[in-house]
């Protein structure tokens, strides 16, 4: 399993890095921290998502907040720093 969550990411990696400048991606790590709210970037988000390009998760929906921040805790996984999401804890890291 570890291997396939290593794979996802790296492939997940680069339609970040393609799509979200370094400023963008700060904030999405701040997001996933809960210190930004997703709405913050829920257009920049809800497009990339829905984009063909990129690939999906057949069993995240990510039409609600919560499925945002799953998906993003999938593709980017624990991202340090403090934050105020309870559930911050991706990989048994965290506060």
């Amino acid at each position: 399993m570890y291997n396939e969550l290593k794979n996802w990411r790296e492939e997940l990696a680069e339609h970040y890095d393609d799509n979200f400048s370094s400023e963008e991606q700060e904030i999405l790590y701040e997001i996933i921290r809960g210190n930004v709210p997703v709405d913050t970037m829920r257009e920049q988000l809800d497009e990339f998502f829905n984009d063909e390009g990129t690939p999906s998760h057949p069993e995240i929906k990510t039409n609600t907040e919560e499925g945002i921040l799953e998906r993003l805790d999938l593709d980017i996984g624990y991202v340090g720093g403090s934050g105020t999401r309870t559930v911050y804890k991706t990989n048994g890291r965290g506060r």
